[in-house]
């Protein structure tokens, strides 16, 4: 399987990838009926979201926030981890990203595009600015109260 950048964005201060993955030539060859019932795309995109160090999600694993957090993205988040990057963008080599792909059953893409994957992109960063934004929020209002309690000693 290959894969390539196709789109790379900022977005609300986010770093977000969109890659094309395609299988060879022999890899379709091999599982050509899966291929023709169309239970496997012979291409399709995946969108990833760099995730600062200073964000509530940063190194949790794709499960826990399914788990703990209202993630609405394109077929669920599927990826976690650290990535490498071709030496054009090294800057992001060993960053942590949680992404999603459009590979599922009845994908298709012609539909689920580098634009479709682009978007999903977006929509997946708005939801992590309102989640840091809340977290951020509920960790400051706990600090005052540990205060109050720290004083009443």
């Amino acid at each position: 399987m290959k894969n390539e950048i196709v789109r790379v964005g900022k977005y609300k201060g986010y770093t977000y990838v969109v890659k094309k993955y395609f299988h060879s030539k022999e890899e379709i060859s091999a599982t050509e009926e899966l291929f023709n019932k169309g239970l496997l795309n012979a291409e399709w995109f995946c969108g990833y979201v760099l995730i600062p160090e200073n964000h509530t999600l940063y190194e949790k694993d794709y499960n826990y926030i399914h788990e703990n957090f209202d993630i609405d993205v394109h077929g669920g988040l599927t990826f976690s981890d650290r990535m490498n990057f071709s030496d054009f963008f090294e800057c992001w080599n060993n960053k942590y990203f949680i992404g999603f792909d459009c590979n599922h059953y009845k994908d298709n893409p012609k539909i689920q595009d580098d634009k479709y994957t682009d978007d999903e992109c977006k929509r997946l960063i708005d939801q992590l600015v309102k989640i840091n934004k809340r977290n951020n929020r509920l960790l400051r209002l706990l600090k005052g109260l540990i205060k109050i309690f720290m004083r009443e000693d």
